[in-house]
Parts: structure tokens; sequence; C-alpha cells
């Protein structure tokens, strides 16, 4: 079974076995992730968080790690975690136990009843919290690779490149090229991957130094113009349509200033 049809039936029963305060999301458009959670529901005062491992994920499963990290910092505190794990999910479930704040079996329906009673009283999961201070300081990376991302669109990059003459000398090799915007998606759960390490559910920043993307004719995202450049600097990466010359040099700019 896809993903797809996973997220709608677990996103069907939840339907019919909670309450009407509870208000239910299949696949959720979040405007920091291109890979967000797969089933979001949110109710008396509490947010719980599906994942359901893809096929990638599960030849993978750090990738199920790095999509946990970066949904895990753009949700808000104390969103709940819960892994939906079937057959040939043991991988994933074996990376995440750890992390989530429960693992649940979604292969037949008397199992999935349980998923319904577990939501609707998301006090009694467990999950480690966040610190304040990783979130602010994970904060304020994003904001200043996404302030320069859309300067690089702006074409206005002279007012933020501050090149120290210690960096090593630039070279365009040190940029990625992508063949087409479908891509950003595999990009940022690449990001995610390098730039934390998850230890008892909080991911931890590994002051991955910033790095840059070309993308040609960077398409507007429907209904969200900048979602593509925000969700990149969101991972770690700056996306341009361009193989500028100064790029190099301001992901070393970027990176000193970020880590001071």
């Amino acid at each position: 079974m896809s993903v797809y049809s996973r997220q709608r039936q677990i996103g069907d029963e939840l339907q019919r076995g909670l309450s009407n305060q509870f208000v239910i999301a299949t696949a959720p458009d979040h405007p920091l992730l291109m890979k967000g959670p797969d089933v979001l529901i949110g109710g008396v005062g509490s947010l719980t968080a599906l994942l359901i491992p893809s096929a990638t994920e599960r030849r993978q499963p750090k990738l199920a790690v790095a999509r946990f990290a970066l949904c895990r910092m753009a949700l808000p505190e104390p969103t709940k975690f819960i892994l939906m794990a079937s057959d040939g999910d043991d991988s994933v479930a074996n990376e995440l136990a750890s992390a989530v704040a429960a693992v649940l079996p979604s292969n037949r329906p008397s199992e999935r009843l349980k998923i319904a009673e577990v939501v609707a009283q998301p006090q009694r999961l467990d999950q480690s919290a966040v610190p304040e201070s990783i979130r602010d300081k994970f904060k304020y990376k994003f904001g200043e690779i996404y302030r320069a991302a859309v300067l690089v669109k702006r074409r206005n990059s002279r007012s933020i490149i501050r090149v120290e003459n210690d960096f090593p000398t630039p070279t365009s090799r040190n940029l990625k090229h992508l063949k087409r915007a479908t891509y950003i998606a595999a990009l940022t759960i690449k990001g995610g991957e390098s730039s934390f390490i998850v230890d008892n559910g909080v991911p931890y920043s590994t002051e991955k130094m910033p790095e840059a993307a070309i993308v040609e004719s960077l398409p507007d995202y429907p209904g969200d113009p900048q979602k593509y450049l925000r969700a990149s600097a969101f991972s770690g990466w700056l996306l341009s349509e361009t193989d500028h010359p100064y790029l190099v040099d301001l992901m070393y700019s970027l990176h000193r200033r970020i880590s001071r």
C-alpha cells in the first residue's frame, strides 16, 4: 500500500474514531517543510504528528530521522510524534523508537483502532522537549540563510557579502547543481540529515556550514511563491537560479556570522 493510501486510510479512521473536538489534516502543507508529517491532528490544546515511512525511508532509515528532525523544529512545542509502523518498517522503527513519543502498528484495522485512543489522550505520551535555546539558535540560522536567499534572488548581494581574508579560495565546485525543482524536497531532507544529530528525540545542530544549490528556472510554489527558498533555507540550503561567482564567498560569510 502506498504512503498516500495509508494517509487517507488512517485519516478516515481517525475521523470516525475521534470526537469533533479534533481537526485532522492528511499530507498537510507546512510553509517551512517540503515533506512534513503525513497526518496532523489538532484538538483539546494538543498537536499530534503521524509519520508513515516511505519506500525511500525504508531503504535509508536515516532519512526518516532527518524528516523527523525538520518536522520537530518546524512544529510548535510540545507536538507529539507517533511513528506508524507496518511490515517492512522495522529498520525505521529501530532508528526512531527513542525519538518519537510512540510507535504504533498500522497493518491491520484492529491495530489501527488504537491510534484514535492514543491521539485522544496526548498528555499520556512522553516526549523530551526541545530546549528553547536550541530552537532560538536554529531560528537565527534559518533567518540568516533565508534573508540571503531572498537578496540573492533580487541580485542585491553586495549588502550581505563580508569575505574574510583567511577564508579558503572559493571554487564553484562547492556548489550543488539540481536539474529540476522537483529535486528540492530530497535536497531539504539531505540538509536535515547533515544538519542535525537526534538524541532522545531532541535535534541538536551539527554546526554544518550553509550550502548553496543552483536550480535553473526556479518556479513559484503554488500559493506560496517563496516556499522553495524558505524550506531550503530551513534545511541549511541557499537556492539560486544562477551560478553567481560570489555564492561560495557568501556561504563562508554566512557561516562566520551564524557561528558567532
